[in-house]
């Protein structure tokens, strides 16, 4: 009976070590600086991995499956200033605890300036259309004939 038992007993262990874990988790809550209130959609990203996350809406993140290690965070949001967190360790069976928080940041940008263009082919049409404005039929060479009437050179008109 004790052989027995011995048996399941180092059964169990073997087992055990068979499943153990070759993984650690990061989480933990992002915050905005001034007010202390959770920020929601914050990415969580471990720089040189696909790992990441963002926050839900009580500014928690958890990520799973992270081999052990030490790794470096990146932690950003729209408006905010972004922070790199170096030299978070990772550990097996273990979860990380990265609390932050980040303070604002005002988003200045140059003025884009964007040039309207006419398309070349427009497809709402049924059939063919030339348009001239008056810069193009200012530009336009025009001769006069005795009997008064215009002249226009047919390369000048295409």
């Amino acid at each position: 009976m004790i052989k027995l038992s011995l048996h399941f007993l180092l059964f169990f262990v073997f087992i055990n070590t068979l499943f153990a874990g070759t993984t650690g988790k990061l989480s933990g809550k992002i915050i905005e600086a001034e007010s202390k209130e959770p920020l929601i959609g914050v990415n969580v990203i471990i720089e040189g991995t696909a790992f990441g996350a963002a926050t839900d809406v009580n500014g928690y993140f958890v990520i799973n499956n992270i081999p052990p290690g030490e790794y470096t965070v990146a932690i950003s949001a729209v408006g905010y200033q972004k922070k790199r967190i170096i030299k978070v360790k990772i550990s097996v069976d273990f979860t990380t605890k990265l609390d932050e928080e980040l303070s604002s940041e005002a988003i200045t940008i140059e003025t884009v300036v964007v040039e309207a263009k006419s398309p070349l082919i427009r497809t709402d049409l049924t059939s063919s259309q030339t348009t001239i404005d008056a810069q193009q039929i200012k530009n336009l060479r025009v001769r006069f004939r005795l009997d008064g009437h215009a002249e226009h050179p047919a390369h000048l008109l295409s």
